[in-house]
């Protein structure tokens, strides 16, 4: 190693060796000398929290006057709302700044606004301010609840589990026959699967019941004893569908109530195939075929077909049970049938293996195309797998 620069330069010192820093730097003129140490700092952010303050405040009288002129939501509004909200996050008591302006009277155009601007704020303080505020003993502001629950669904911080813990006491302390327990439950199912999905290890954690207030949430959520709390419990899964919920859902493809098996099957199919076996698969035959005890709609049977889809080729049992159930001569259930294929043609577009799969199944003497798919009289399609499927041609 060769050494290249050996400048030494050497200062006075300028206070004696042990003095206390604080006491140096006084002498010296460093710092002001007052009661306090480091008094200038605090007089700073105060003045820095008045700052902020009559910025939130300016933010607000801003998207007052943008809804005093127009009603109708522009560039505008969404400019004024995203203002409002960043210079709520930088003073001291957001939540409650908000809750008092849904309070006052001339924010009356804009309280649903600002109701949602709490929700987005997200934290256990906008839980305690809406729960006083707005879920108040006699609070006219009730109707803007649903708004709030919105804001809170999509707020971008990673929840934490004290915040997690709170909407939990809040949904337990409303009673189930109130419309507020399921909306509350739909917000916390949709918080904690976009934590789940937010990095892959959270997800993981997950999916291998590692996080216990999920496992908690889903487990008091599928404790029904009749069956309005079962239909109410896949309104809130469907948002959820991890492999609890799956298990449930599966339980109840053979109900006898229509609206409960369709549920269970369009959870299914909105489910990661990763989390299908073959016991389920069979279940979803037995939907698509009608061959439960209860009698499945057309509806549901879709709903089973979108579900074993998702299966193939990882699943090719399934294909071969599909094709078995084809009828040589006119099916009766034209609807479903070209429904069928209408999403196989449709799932082969996306994937080379999906692709390949049907066409060396169709390949096979006993599954070869017949006249009977060319002549259904129906109007059901797959438009709605092809529409959605859209954004991830695009992206791919």
């Amino acid at each position: 190693m060769e050494m290249t620069n050996r400048t030494f330069r050497v200062i006075e010192r300028m206070c004696p060796l042990g003095q206390d820093p604080h006491q140096c730097a006084t002498d010296n003129g460093l710092i002001k000398v007052g009661d306090r140490l480091y008094e200038d700092v605090v007089l700073n952010r105060e003045h820095e929290e008045k700052h902020q303050e009559a910025k939130f405040a300016a933010a607000l009288a801003t998207l007052r006057g943008v809804y005093n002129n127009d009603k109708s939501w522009t560039e505008d509004h969404a400019a004024g709302f995203g203002d409002l909200l960043i210079a709520a996050k930088k003073i001291d008591g957001a939540a409650a700044a908000i809750g008092k302006a849904l309070q006052d009277g001339d924010n009356y155009d804009i309280r649903e606004v600002l109701a949602t601007a709490l929700g987005a704020l997200g934290g256990v303080d906008a839980v305690h301010t809406v729960r006083e505020v707005i879920y108040g003993e006699d609070s006219a502001l009730t109707r803007f609840g649903p708004h709030f629950l919105f804001g809170l669904a999509h707020h971008t911080h990673a929840p934490s589990d004290k915040f997690l813990k709170e909407l939990m006491y809040w949904l337990r302390d409303t009673p189930s026959t109130y419309a507020l327990h399921w909306d509350i439950a739909n917000t916390i199912a949709t918080v904690l699967r976009r934590d789940c999905e937010r990095t892959v290890s959270t997800r993981n954690a997950c999916e291998k019941g590692k996080r216990p207030i999920l496992e908690k949430f889903v487990n008091d959520l599928t404790d029904c004893k009749d069956e309005r709390c079962i239909r109410r419990s896949f309104e809130v899964l469907v948002n959820l569908p991890n492999q609890k919920a799956v298990s449930f859902a599966s339980s109840h493809l053979c109900s006898s109530d229509p609206t409960i098996q369709l549920r269970a099957a369009q959870l299914i199919a909105r489910a990661p195939a990763r989390f299908y076996s073959s016991e389920l698969t069979y279940a979803l035959i037995r939907v698509f075929r009608n061959t439960c005890p209860s009698p499945s709609s057309t509806a549901a049977s879709m709903a089973a077909l979108n579900a074993i889809l998702k299966s193939i080729p990882e699943s090719q049992t399934a294909g071969t049970l599909i094709l078995r159930t084809e009828s040589l001569d006119s099916p009766q259930d034209h609807e479903l049938w070209n429904y069928v294929y209408d999403a196989v043609a449709v799932s082969r577009l996306f994937e080379v293996a999906k692709d390949s799969f049907w066409s060396t199944l169709r390949s096979f003497r006993v599954f070869r195309p017949n006249y009977s798919q060319r002549s259904l009289k129906a109007d059901s399609n797959a438009f709605g797998a092809d529409i959605a499927d859209t954004k991830k041609i695009a992206y791919d």
